[in-house]
């Protein structure tokens, strides 16, 4: 619930910045001093994702870091893990899966075979 929150204020201020202009008043000096929104974003976002990767096997994790993190192929990082390929790919393919239903990402289940399925994310109102 806590990580949901998290990110419902991340999207709520990203929308707010890209929907008006930012206003200008003498305390513009101030902002060079604080940490600026993107910084803000960033580590909520890091947060949220870092306990979403507490949802994840061991396997899954495994998957993820080689592929994503460390920028190994299917086949090489299947070599790293002792798999073949194609379980790389499965389990790369159930880890996003389950780190989408975690962070409230949701997928329509009446997508269309070979279709690129269609993701709604939650609003923020």
């Amino acid at each position: 619930m806590a990580v949901q929150v998290a990110r419902n204020l991340v999207v709520d201020d990203y929308r707010l910045r890209k929907a008006r202009p930012q206003e200008v008043d003498g305390s513009a000096w101030l902002e060079g001093r604080l940490t600026s929104p993107d910084e803000v974003g960033w580590l909520l976002s890091s947060m949220v994702l870092k306990e979403a990767f507490h949802h994840l096997s061991t396997n899954h994790r495994e998957a993820l870091y080689e592929t994503f993190f460390s920028g190994r192929s299917m086949r090489e990082a299947g070599q790293v893990l002792g798999v073949p390929s194609g379980t790389v790919k499965s389990r790369v393919h159930h880890a996003i899966r389950v780190l989408r239903m975690v962070m409230g990402v949701v997928e329509n289940a009446d997508d269309g075979a070979g279709e690129e399925p269609r993701v709604r994310y939650p609003s923020a109102a």
